[in-house]
C-alpha cells in the first residue's frame, strides 16, 4: 500500500469519508462472508477503473499491489497445499482485493477527514471517559504509520542496492525497525512535551 493521500477533484474525492468508509466495510464484510471467485473477480473488475476514474494512474495502482502480490503468492502456495488451487486463489485475490480498495480510500480521502468521521463514533462514549480528541489523535498516528512503514521499507532497500548488497528480509527489517523505533522516540518527545 502506497497510502499517501493524492491530491483531486475527481467524484471519488469528494465523495464523503463516511460513504467511502461504510462502502469499503461492506464490500471486504461481504468477501470475508461470501470467499468465492465469482464475487471476488466482479468486485476487482469493478474496483480498476475506479482508479482511473479518480484520477489515479495505473502505476500508482501496481505500486500499491507490488508488496502484496509477494505474499499473495506465498499464500497462494501454501493454501494450494492445504485446500486446493481454487481456494487458495479466493483467499488470495480476497486479500489482494480488500488491499487494492483500502489503498483507493487512503489515497482519495485526506487523513483529517477520515480521523474525524472514524472517531466520531466515540462521541457516545464520552461518559465512558473516553476523549474524542485522543481517539483522533491514535487514529491519525495509526493512519500515518502505513506510508511511513512502506517509505521505511523502500528506503532500507534502496540503501541495500546502493551498498551492493542484496535487499534480502535480513537486511531491510532491521533497518526497517530502526528507522521506525527513531520516529517513534521523535514522536513521543513531541507528545510529552505537548502534555499528551
Amino acid at each position: 500500500m502506497t497510502g499517501y493521500y493524492v491530491e483531486g477533484d475527481s467524484w471519488l474525492h469528494r465523495l464523503a469519508p463516511s460513504t467511502k468508509l461504510a462502502a469499503t466495510l461492506v464490500l471486504i464484510t461481504l468477501m470475508g462472508v461470501v470467499s468465492r471467485w465469482w464475487l471476488i473477480v466482479p468486485i476487482a473488475v469493478v474496483v480498476v477503473p475506479l482508479y482511473v476514474s479518480a484520477g489515479l494512474s495505473l502505476r500508482l495502482l501496481w505500486r500499491g499491489m507490488r508488496t502484496i502480490l509477494v505474499f499473495a503468492l506465498v499464500l497462494v502456495a501454501f493454501q494450494t497445499w492445504l485446500q486446493g488451487p481454487v481456494r487458495a486463489l479466493e483467499v488470495a485475490g480476497q486479500l489482494v482485493v480488500a488491499v487494492v480498495i483500502a489503498n483507493l480510500v487512503m489515497m482519495t480521502t485526506r487523513v483529517t477527514a477520515m480521523v474525524r468521521t472514524i472517531s466520531a463514533v466515540a462521541i457516545p462514549l464520552r461518559r465512558f471517559g473516553i476523549q474524542r480528541d485522543r481517539v483522533e489523535l491514535l487514529l491519525a498516528l495509526t493512519i500515518g504509520c502505513v506510508p511511513r512503514v512502506a517509505a521505511a521499507m523502500s528506503g532500507a532497500r534502496e540503501a541495500a542496492v546502493g551498498r551492493g548488497v542484496r535487499p534480502r528480509l535480513a537486511v531491510v527489517v532491521p533497518a526497517v525497525v530502526v528507522t521506525m523505533v527513531r520516529e517513534a522516540d521523535e514522536v513521543g518527545d513531541a507528545m510529552a512535551a505537548r502534555g499528551l
